[in-house]
């Protein structure tokens, strides 16, 4: 599976507003890399690739506006994320400032939260 791959299955329920965004992928067998579970660099992808969606979401209002990039990401691993179990993806803004947007974000499974992310997102510079 590669990075479009994962974008499609993330995007394909995704739901948004200007304060948060939120996926939910009911087969995420295909996001395990070996088969026994969710490879981490799968898991801090999909919080990177849904928290810099709700920064653009949030602040690019023109066509031509620059699109926020990763400044800082900062992931905690708290449990094994399973390929067997539908997965909730969310993030939110914490600080709304347009210079610099911070958010958080997790993965979730049932009711226990696998994957927290915060991380800072910046304008592009061209």
């Amino acid at each position: 599976m590669d990075f479009g791959e994962i974008k499609y299955l993330l995007e394909r329920n995704l739901v948004c507003d200007k304060e948060s965004c939120y996926s939910e992928i009911s087969d995420p067998s295909n996001l395990s890399l070996n088969g026994k579970w969710v490879h981490g660099g799968v898991s801090s992808f999909m919080l990177d690739q849904l928290l810099a969606d709700l920064a653009n979401r949030a602040y690019s209002e023109k066509p031509n506006d620059p699109e926020y990039v990763t400044a800082k990401l900062e992931i905690k691993y708290v449990r094994t994320v399973w390929p067997n179990q539908p997965i909730e993806v969310k993030a939110e803004i914490t600080k709304k400032d347009p210079r610099l947007v911070e958010l958080e974000g997790y993965i979730k499974q049932g009711e226990e939260i696998c994957v927290k992310a915060e991380g800072k997102f910046m304008r592009a510079k061209k």
